[in-house]
């Protein structure tokens, strides 16, 4: 799996910073993949230095405010620490914010601290959780360390391990394979990534499992696997997989059945008994198409999946494939320093249902309610829209979402049978920040942010006449510093 630009190091929600530097590498044209296994603020610092070439003062403005995350080099060693916090009100449930299900109110803090060797990397997130209307008490709290973990790096090889936030895939709102709206899992994962004359290469395998209660197996080992080859600048394919298997009391496939299971998991068990697994796996692409004059570039990207592995056979030769198709797609077009983008996400499918129902995994993949793959799960299809300006050291953004979901009732192989009534919802929002630069003497390395969202929804739960009006506001801020 492969770290976007990068929410491993920043507060739990969309940093504008990284999102702007991103932005600005492929405007460049710079050679970068989505995202690279162990993306932190000295990679994002040697990708800025190649904007030198492009436009030498927003190179040394985005240099100065990623140089201020970290102290200097001392006797080989680096580190930094970033401060972050939000303050929010209103019941419209966060998207994209770790798991993160306030109620009427919330305060969040935290610390990230990295710190890298030639060889050796740790990092750590302790986070402080306060909310108001809670399900079950007026107010609750818990300060849990949501990410820390130990890495060891050699040549192109990284190893790491602990818990650690991860996503793969092109998408702007969401990925269908690993997402950025679930708290990490504990995993050990072993990276490479490689320049060769035929494009870059990068690509992660890890193996861990899924904490917290679940109504199916407790405690199911989870496989994630992301590879990206880019020959150009302007095309990046991949490939992504998640796979669940054994957990509490379930025996284990042998590890040639958890890379490639081929055998059937149905026949021949009714009592479910032998070793089983459940696979999700998408390919995707992205296109970043160089234009002229104002408009800076057009990107398109695409991602297609299957839920579960299906086995058929090339003559005597068994082959998997894939079932129950979803699909992602979206573009953006940078227009000065603006960027329009909109996204579709279909997962509505036959009766290989996403994420949810398996024979064995009847929950799926699913921890704490959240989806591991796109933020609205599936049996659902949604649209994004959204409009940022980019600016130094001011920035904003409006969004527009519309999502649909349908309940289902019962899935066979005869057909999906629903409820009549559809569950329809929307949202709209804005939020306008501050990127402190060095010399404004508060939050360098940082920023500020304002925020404000409405949305309705229909039939909430897929019950007729159950409609509802909800808002969420919120004040958030990081600031860098050794």
């Amino acid at each position: 799996m492969l770290l976007l630009l990068s929410l491993a190091w920043g507060a739990p929600e969309d940093v504008p910073l990284e999102a702007m530097a991103q932005r600005q590498l492929w405007d460049s044209g710079i050679h970068r993949l989505t995202g690279q296994p162990g993306s932190d603020p000295f990679a994002v610092q040697a990708d800025i230095a190649q904007l030198a070439g492009v436009d030498a003062g927003l190179a040394i403005r985005l240099d100065s405010a990623f140089s201020s995350f970290s102290a200097p080099d001392t006797e080989g060693v680096r580190w930094g620490v970033r401060e972050w916090g939000r303050v929010a009100g209103g019941a419209l449930q966060p998207v994209n914010f770790l798991g993160d299900d306030p109620g009427l109110g919330s305060l969040r803090g935290g610390l990230d601290f990295w710190a890298r060797t030639a060889h050796f990397s740790l990092m750590l997130r302790p986070e402080l959780r306060l909310d108001v209307g809670c399900d079950e008490d007026p107010v609750c709290g818990q300060a849990p360390l949501t990410e820390g973990s130990l890495g060891v790096h050699w040549g192109g090889f990284d190893f790491r391990v602990g818990t650690q936030d991860r996503s793969a895939g092109p998408g702007a709102r969401g990925h269908l394979i690993l997402g950025r709206d679930i708290r990490p899992w504990p995993a050990a994962t072993v990276a490479y990534s490689h320049n060769a004359k035929v494009g870059k290469f990068a690509g992660e395998w890890g193996l861990g499992w899924l904490p917290g209660e679940r109504g199916d197996v407790q405690n199911p080992g989870l496989q994630h696997m992301d590879l990206r080859w880019s020959p150009a600048a302007w095309l990046e394919l991949g490939f992504s997989r998640a796979t669940l298997f054994a957990g509490t009391d379930r025996p284990w496939p042998s590890f040639v059945e958890l890379l490639l299971p081929i055998s059937s998991h149905v026949s021949g068990d009714p009592n479910q008994l032998q070793a089983d697994s459940n696979e999700i796996a998408a390919l995707d692409f992205r296109l970043n198409v160089p234009l002229k004059g104002v408009f800076h570039r057009l990107s398109l990207w695409y991602e297609y999946g299957g839920e579960d592995m299906i086995v058929g056979n090339i003559g005597p030769v068994p082959v998997p494939q894939l079932a129950g198709p979803a699909n992602l797609a979206g573009g953006e077009l940078s227009v000065g320093d603006w960027s329009l983008t909109a996204e579709r996400a279909l997962l509505l499918d036959d009766t290989f249902r996403w994420y949810t129902s398996h024979r064995v995994y009847h929950e799926g993949f699913v921890r704490d309610g959240h989806a591991i793959g796109h933020p609205h799960g599936g049996d659902a299809d949604s649209w994004w829209f959204a409009a940022a300006w980019y600016g130094l050291p001011v920035g904003a953004e409006v969004f527009h979402e519309r999502v649909r979901r349908v309940g289902v009732v019962e899935s066979n192989p005869k057909g999906v049978y629903r409820f009549p009534s559809e569950e329809l919802s929307w949202q709209a929002g804005a939020r306008a920040w501050l990127l402190p630069l060095r010399g404004a003497g508060v939050g360098v390395g940082g920023h500020w942010e304002l925020g404000l969202s409405v949305g309705q929804v229909q039939a909430e739960n897929f019950v007729p006449g159950q409609d509802a009006w909800r808002h969420r506001a919120w004040i958030a801020f990081s600031r860098a510093g050794p």
